[in-house]
């Protein structure tokens, strides 16, 4: 850790959470009370089911609230992401997310795409993301004995009342499957 009074340069944070590890680097400028922070972070190997524990309630609220609902089994391998924050004081609730970009690859996910549906499993995809958008690229998959085929599901205008989904997805199997 490096800092002069208005700024601190984190060249390597390494965190272990008994299984998951993140890995992180980050400038911090202080303006006044308020900070500025932009870091490069990366997830290894979180359990799904345990994102809604350690996935910051104000860091893409909207990707997260999807996620979280939707996404309940399998394995986060990898996750990278580049953040800016900004902080309105010693407050935590005044950080606002000024941008997001990032990847994640998992697999054998339970997804629940349209509740009460039957939930696909087995999901293996990677994601692209932002504050407003998720876009999910599928490797493989199935819902009951039917066989996803490679597709895409983009999921935009998630920071507001009217979310789109665009689902480009093709389903193999026996007509009894069907």
């Amino acid at each position: 850790l490096q800092h002069d009074p208005r700024l601190a340069i984190i060249d390597e944070l390494a965190i272990d959470l008994g299984g998951p590890k993140i890995t992180a680097n980050a400038v911090v400028t202080w303006i006044g009370s308020d900070a500025a922070i932009n870091a490069d972070a990366v997830l290894h190997d979180m359990p799904i089911a345990a994102l809604d524990r350690y996935w910051p309630k104000h860091l893409a609220e909207s990707p997260r609230g999807w996620v979280t609902r939707n996404m309940t089994a399998g394995t986060v391998h990898e996750t990278k992401m580049k953040l800016s924050l900004r902080t309105g004081g010693a407050n935590p609730d005044d950080i606002s997310v000024e941008s997001l970009t990032g990847t994640m690859r998992f697999s054998g996910a339970e997804v629940h795409y349209l509740r009460p549906l039957p939930p696909a499993v087995d999901v293996d995809a990677t994601a692209v993301f932002t504050r407003d958008r998720l876009l999910i690229t599928l490797k493989s998959g199935n819902v009951l004995g039917l066989k996803a085929d490679p597709g895409r599901i983009n999921l935009t205008r998630l920071d507001t009342d009217s979310e789109r989904a665009n689902i480009e997805l093709v389903f193999r199997g026996s007509l009894p499957e069907a």
